[in-house]
């Protein structure tokens, strides 16, 4: 049982790794994962790890030398910022979008044109095709890392 333990402990920092590596790669997917980690960490009181910490600390010292490059140090613009370049970014903003209609309660589809989809194909002026797409993208994206950090925090791994 303690080796699987250390397994998912070696999982967790791997995947932490990984993400700090795709925000320094400006990444856009990657840095928005591993800064809504730090900010729940940040509000449970959970500790963050050293390479996270370095990582913030130098991304903060290169957002505070040059202001205008803040979200490049973050890893939260593209390198080539260009419209529809980013679509895991994308995808990501309508799957959160997606799961806060869920939450309230409004079904993803409705034969009337008031289910989450055509919402969200409305204010992201997109098909409902397409919205469907993104949710698939980002459902999958998401499944890794919820059933690791899942499984981290069953071994106290946020503790």
């Amino acid at each position: 049982m303690q080796a699987k333990s250390k397994q998912l402990k070696t999982r967790g920092v791997a995947i932490e790794d990984l993400l700090i590596e795709g925000a320094k790669m400006r990444n856009v997917r990657s840095a928005e994962w591993l800064m809504s980690r730090v900010i729940a960490a940040l509000r449970s009181g959970a500790e963050i790890s050293q390479p996270v910490r370095e990582f913030l600390a130098g991304a903060l010292e290169l957002a505070i030398a040059s202001p205008n490059c803040a979200g490049a140090a973050l890893g939260l613009v593209p390198p080539k910022a260009r419209p529809g370049s980013n679509m895991g970014g994308r995808a990501v903003k309508i799957g959160l979008f997606l799961e806060a209609r869920r939450k309230e309660g409004l079904p993803l589809k409705s034969s009337r044109s008031d289910g989450a989809f055509a919402l969200a194909a409305s204010k992201f002026n997109m098909s409902e095709s397409g919205i469907e797409r993104a949710w698939a993208r980002y459902r999958e994206m998401k499944k890794p890392i919820d059933e690791a950090i899942e499984a981290m925090e069953k071994q106290g791994y946020f503790k």
